[in-house]
């Protein structure tokens, strides 16, 4: 069976959720190419070198795993947030583990570089065997509109209203510490999850709490936070950037954890 434990680039993501997700849109499709690469590779490839991104402020770039208990290899994902011409972006990809293949995952979306992180864009594309799903998204005022091709075919357009506070889900992490950056320890959330056509990219409510430090927080010198995304509650230890060093989804029995590009690449067995 396929699993469906993720619905978007926060490992929710990734999406994550989850947190998780992942490639990159420009002012149209046409500009996806920068990082919507082909997802038949068998090794991902390496990092890009510094020099090639130098016109950009990497905020971080991370790589985590997920895990499903007892000991499943679920999937691993690199999460790159960068500030670029007066933009952030956001650039994802993940690989998972379904019935025995290696599936890819990419996402990349723009928002404005201010405090409610306003959307501009985003691509998605997903490879599930054979089958291939790419999202278009672009932001106009206050409306969105949505492209989605599957295969060869594309579907009907969406288009939908964007409210003031709606983000991104991949600007997630991002919107987190801009919260705790101003001193919350509450604060509401409206996020449009990225490859979610089943609600038509409606934004979802959730919320966060600053919880107690626990013995995980204090030794990583994180916060702790709960989330509450649509009912879906999981428990973040996150970074003052926002960025997650470990996201526990206990109704899912998942885990996702920072590691090295090395352990993450090693995750679901040599050759991947």
């Amino acid at each position: 069976m396929k699993n469906t434990l993720f619905k978007n680039g926060w490992a929710v993501s990734a999406m994550a959720a989850a947190a998780m997700a992942l490639s990159l849109l420009g002012a149209g499709p046409s500009a996806a190419s920068e990082t919507a690469q082909a997802s038949t590779q068998k090794t991902p490839p390496a990092s890009a070198p510094a020099a090639q991104q130098s016109t950009a402020t990497v905020l971080w770039d991370h790589w985590y795993t997920v895990n499903v208990e007892p000991n499943y290899h679920y999937a691993y994902y690199n999460e790159r947030v960068e500030r670029k011409k007066g933009r952030l972006h956001v650039q994802s990809r993940m690989w998972k583990q379904e019935e025995g293949f290696i599936n890819e995952e990419q996402l990349g979306s723009f928002s404005e570089d201010g405090p409610e992180l306003r959307p501009i864009f985003f691509n998605f594309h997903s490879a599930y065997r054979t089958n291939e799903v790419t999202i278009d998204a672009n932001v106009s005022g206050k409306a969105l509109a949505v492209k989605i091709r599957q295969g060869t075919q594309d579907a009907p357009p969406i288009k939908r209203v964007i409210a003031n506070k709606d983000i991104f889900s991949s600007f997630f992490p991002v919107w987190v510490g801009i919260q705790l950056k101003a001193g919350k320890s509450r604060a509401s959330f409206h996020a449009v999850l990225e490859d979610n056509q089943e609600l038509a990219f409606r934004a979802v409510p959730g919320n966060i709490r600053v919880e107690k430090p626990d013995e995980f927080s204090q030794k990583s010198g994180t916060t702790k936070l709960l989330v509450d995304h649509n009912g879906l509650k999981s428990v973040w230890y996150v970074e003052n950037t926002g960025a997650a060093t470990r996201i526990e989804m206990r109704s899912q029995h998942a885990i996702v954890e920072k590691v090295s590009e090395k352990q993450a690449r090693a995750f679901l067995g040599e050759g991947h």
